[in-house]
């Protein structure tokens, strides 16, 4: 699906990076609990969307560690929060 929302989609410059939740109430080591969202445990999305319409999208679990970065994106977040790295991947 996202090769081919790449494909036929051109997108704008102006793009959108969400963070979104898919309710999971099982076990799982990958869920991410978010006491202030309105899906508080579920699985957690990182997405570039642009006018509705979502461009691209990687899956973030806690329990796993960030896939390596270039040198130039990992001199960016290493003062930054982990899950900004996510955003340099998905774009």
């Amino acid at each position: 699906m996202q090769e081919a929302y790449q494909k036929y989609y051109l997108s704008s410059s102006y793009v959108t990076v969400d963070e979104m939740m898919i309710r999971f109430g099982g076990r799982s080591r990958h869920t991410t609990w978010m006491p202030n969202n309105p899906i508080t445990v579920g699985y957690m999305v990182f997405a570039i969307c642009d006018h509705g319409y979502t461009l691209n999208w990687r899956f973030h679990s806690p329990s796993s560690s960030i896939p390596h970065l270039s040198p130039f994106y990992q001199e960016i977040i290493d003062n930054s929060l982990s899950t900004i790295a996510i955003i340099y991947q998905i774009g």
